[in-house]
């Protein structure tokens, strides 16, 4: 069973509607138009921290401040 989620940009305020099974998968879809992922190189890792970008811990209760 699908749910319609209501998928509203922080900055923009842009909205759109996704139906997904669940709120995950929602996400999901609406940050693949705008994020790729792929597994960090030691090089990439050393670059973008230098420049001061921090790492974000996803793992992390979405409540806190990490």
């Amino acid at each position: 069973m699908s749910t319609l989620y209501v998928m509203t940009h922080t900055e923009s305020k842009a909205q759109r509607l996704v139906r997904a099974a669940n709120q995950a998968q929602a996400f999901r879809h609406v940050a693949r138009s705008d994020w790729k992922a792929a597994p960090a190189n030691p090089e990439t890792v050393y670059e973008l921290a230098s420049s001061g970008i921090r790492v974000e811990d996803a793992t992390a209760d979405p409540g806190t401040d990490d």
